[in-house]
C-alpha cells in the first residue's frame, strides 16, 4: 500500500475496535492490501516494532479466508498498549475477534 492509498484509507475508511487494536477497512477497485502501523511511543525500538509488525501482518492474512475480496486494511496498535502486555495468543484472538467485525 501507498502513502497516498495508506492517508486515504485512513481517513476514509471504516473503524472497528478490538482489545489492542483496531482496524480501518475500505473497499477497493484494484486489489487486496494490507498495512500495519505501530508507534514509536509505545515500542520505541524499531526491531521490536518491526517483529510486530511482521506477526500482524501475518495473523491477518492467516485468519481472512482466500480469496478476500478487494479490500484495504490498515491494522493499528492502539496507543496505550506497550511490548511488555501484549502477548502473542492475546493479540491473535484480538485481530480474530476484529476480522469478524469485517467478515460478511
Amino acid at each position: 500500500m501507498n502513502a497516498s492509498e495508506f492517508s486515504d484509507v485512513f481517513s476514509r475508511g471504516k473503524m472497528h475496535h478490538g482489545e489492542y487494536i483496531f482496524l480501518k477497512v475500505m473497499s477497493s477497485t484494484s486489489s487486496f492490501k494490507i498495512a500495519t502501523s505501530v508507534s514509536k511511543k509505545n515500542i520505541p525500538h524499531a526491531v521490536d516494532r518491526n517483529i510486530l509488525k511482521r506477526q500482524l501482518f501475518n495473523m491477518v492474512k492467516k485468519i481472512l479466508p482466500k480469496p478476500y475480496p478487494n479490500t484495504y486494511i490498515i491494522v493499528v496498535v492502539k496507543k496505550t498498549v506497550t511490548i511488555a502486555e501484549i502477548s502473542h495468543e492475546k493479540l491473535y484472538n484480538d485481530i480474530k475477534k476484529t476480522i469478524a467485525l469485517i467478515m460478511p
